[in-house]
């Protein structure tokens, strides 16, 4: 398919849909909505995601429905909607037990990190 890329450079999306990958589709929508999460621009970015998380679940991508998921979290918190926030992170949560993703017996904590900076050698 020699010459498809003309044009196409800076818009994936059009690339996907013009080629009809729905896997290309979806990685574009959640990197558009996650591009809007990043410039605190929620509105934006909730259709790119909830797009991406339909197309993600028909075809079983359960990792990108995951990380869709968090970014809804995301897009949500920054509205200020904490219980809309919470919804789409318990979700994730339990896709990732249903699925094996992780053993269900684990518990969810913040590892102990520490952000002092190293000592010189």
């Amino acid at each position: 398919m020699k010459g498809v890329l003309v044009g196409f450079e800076e818009s994936p999306l059009a690339l996907a849909l013009t080629l009809k990958d729905p896997t290309g589709e979806r990685e574009a929508r959640a990197n558009l909505g996650r591009l809007h999460v990043r410039c605190e621009d929620s509105a934006a970015a909730l259709p790119f995601l909830e797009q991406a998380l339909a197309n993600a679940g028909a075809h079983e991508d359960w990792l990108t429905v995951v990380e869709v998921l968090l970014d809804l979290g995301r897009a949500y918190a920054l509205r200020g909607e904490p219980a809309r926030a919470e919804a789409p992170l318990h979700r994730a949560r339990a896709l990732v037990a249903d699925r094996g993703m992780m053993p269900r017996s684990r518990k969810w904590s913040r590892p102990s990190v520490s952000w002092a900076p190293r000592r010189a050698l």
